[in-house]
């Protein structure tokens, strides 16, 4: 650990104070250590180590160590006997390390200078030979924070660099890395500490420091902290200065945390659906510094502990699970817990987003016991049908009030489409009204897009402002032949080969309105139909400009025929 000038003395926090200053008092690394010393006793060292792990749990400390111990003027020593300690602190290389004055060591911290212009400095001075010890190390912390340019120029050096050079990069987030730099790189990778040993620790600095404490706040502490020492640490030192002992109600009102019978009062509650009790244990919360967070997460915990108790499963976050909520969860319904797990892990996703958390966590709550009152009840039940029913009806009313609307001013196809499609909801939370029309009409998806600002005020008129048309094409096609179609000389057409003149295409013959609104003509009747139609009455239309009859085109791309104008009443309506 790190050491404190007494004719000087500064004040240091406990972090700094204990952090490692040699092999031994790394704690929970320790495949790393062994890897690094016998680097260290072989005397072979890789060109580029990358120390790689989650924040706190020694990638820094460990790379200042390993940094003194190269340069260690015992290393020789060490190398003839494993057993003498390095970096032995008292060399001048290594006090130079301590007070943080080695020439040859140079700490960059890549999150302050990303650019090019500070790797280009490396490059320069990584030439110059090491003033006091044998190597030149350069650390660069927090190496994913670089910039593109930066690692393209720092490429070269990691892959040649001198003899005399030693470079050790450190980060939380190799995926940023990229793999240019990663493949010529020597990963070490740190765990996260376990919190046994993170527990061991902080009682060695309790003692060392006097602290008083007892096993759960450290346990506590350890528990919280993820692994992450230089968090335990941290904390530690909060709790210590908040009451006079850390236990565990000292730690969890630094963290903001709830013990967890007053949490299993509550799901108590809710399993009894007893609203009076339950805004009684919510009162419980106020005048307290709560960190929601915590108590969703851990909820969320107990809640899944419940559901593997209905299994007949082990709990796997809780073990003092109290008798009365044990019987609770026999009586209750399985689905009724799985579907609270649901909610409030929605709930986690979302609660991040907002600054009245306290409130979004209890009205979820509160949402959740009033939703199981109502399924308990048939007449509840009832009524809420009844109610989704009309909404139902009035949404189909409205859907079919928009398609009248807009019919008349959009593209024909597109009310053909409209006709022919079903409301699958309107949803008024989101303003998204979403339909479902025929498969066939995907070919035509785009004139939702070209048509959507001629339709869109229609939308907004019928629906509310800035409501959005969201179309699916999954809807199956219903064949329901027209009473021409079904006529004996239509059927003996369907059942024999069409014999058509060589000298002539397939016409597109006009359609009839009863078609455009999802009814569906035999695609041979309508061969019979329009080779009936070729008379003097009908004539040639010109579409060679593609452009202009570009929906034209996409159906005779799809379907073939050729197009022809009827001279009568249902001028301009075309089917392919």
């Amino acid at each position: 650990m790190e050491q404190v000038n007494l004719t000087n003395p500064v004040s240091l926090n406990l972090a700094r104070k204990w952090r490692s200053s040699k092999f031994s008092e790394i704690v929970g690394q320790d495949l790393v250590v062994r890897i690094l010393q016998n680097s260290l006793f072989k005397n072979q060292f890789f060109p580029v180590y990358l120390l790689s792990g989650q924040r706190g749990c020694g990638k820094t400390s460990t790379a200042r160590v390993f940094a003194a111990a190269v340069n260690c003027l015992q290393l020789s020593n060490f190398q003839k006997d494993p057993k003498i300690s390095i970096p032995c602190l008292t060399c001048d290389s290594c006090t130079a390390m301590k007070k943080g004055q080695h020439p040859d060591f140079i700490e960059i911290d890549a999150a302050s200078y990303t650019g090019v212009d500070n790797i280009r400095n490396i490059i320069d001075t990584s030439s110059f030979l090491p003033v006091l010890g044998s190597k030149k190390i350069y650390l660069i912390d927090e190496v994913h924070m670089l910039s593109k340019a930066a690692f393209n120029a720092l490429l070269k050096i990691l892959e040649e660099p001198s003899k005399s050079v030693l470079f050790i990069l450190a980060t939380t987030e190799t995926q940023k890395i990229p793999d240019t730099v990663r493949s010529r790189c020597f990963q070490l990778l740190f765990n996260a500490v376990v919190d046994t040993q993170v527990v061991n620790h902080l009682e060695t600095i309790c003692k060392k420091e006097n602290i008083s404490y007892d096993a759960s706040g450290l346990e506590t502490i350890a528990h919280a902290t993820n692994g992450s020492l230089r968090d335990a640490i941290n904390l530690l030192e909060q709790a210590r200065f908040a009451e006079p002992t850390v236990n565990k109600a000292s730690v969890m009102s630094v963290l903001g945390y709830v013990d967890d019978q007053l949490l299993y009062e509550l799901l108590s509650v809710m399993m009894d659906e007893k609203l009076e009790t339950f805004f009684e244990i919510i009162k419980k919360f106020e005048g307290k510094t709560v960190s929601v967070d915590y108590v969703l997460k851990r909820i969320l915990e107990i809640i899944y502990d419940f559901i593997l108790l209905k299994y007949n499963a082990k709990p796997k976050y809780t073990t003092d699970i109290p008798e009365n909520c044990k019987e609770q969860i026999i009586r209750i319904n399985l689905a009724k817990l799985l579907h609270w797990f649901d909610e409030l892990t929605d709930l986690d996703s979302v609660i991040g987003k907002t600054s009245k958390k306290q409130l979004l966590f209890e009205s979820t709550l509160l949402r959740l016991i009033t939703n199981v009152q109502g399924l308990n009840h048939q007449e509840g039940d009832k009524k809420k049908n009844n109610l989704i029913e009309v909404n139902v009806h009035e949404d189909v009313r409205l859907f079919k009030q928009f398609v009248t609307m807009s019919a008349a001013h959009i593209d024909p196809v597109l009310t053909s489409m409209l006709y022919a499609t079903d409301l699958i909801q309107f949803d008024k939370a989101r303003q998204i009204v979403e339909i479902n029309t025929l498969k066939k009409f995907i070919l035509f998806q785009d004139l939702f897009l070209e048509q959507k600002n001629i339709y869109q005020k229609y939308l907004d008129q019928v629906f509310g402002y800035q409501t959005t048309l969201v179309v699916q094409f999954n809807k199956k096609e219903e064949i329901v032949p027209e009473e021409k179609a079904t006529s004996q000389e239509v059927k003996k057409i369907i059942q024999e080969p069409v014999k058509q003149p060589q000298q002539k295409q397939p016409s597109v013959q006009a359609k009839p309105k009863a078609a455009m609104f999802g009814q569906y003509v035999p695609r041979r009747a309508q061969s019979y139909a329009s080779l009936e139609a070729h008379n003097k009455n009908e004539r040639t239309v010109d579409v060679a400009d593609e452009k202009k009859w570009k929906i034209t085109h996409m159906l005779l791309d799809n379907f073939g025929g050729s197009v022809r104008e009827i001279i009568k009443d249902t001028t301009n309506e075309f089917d392919a």
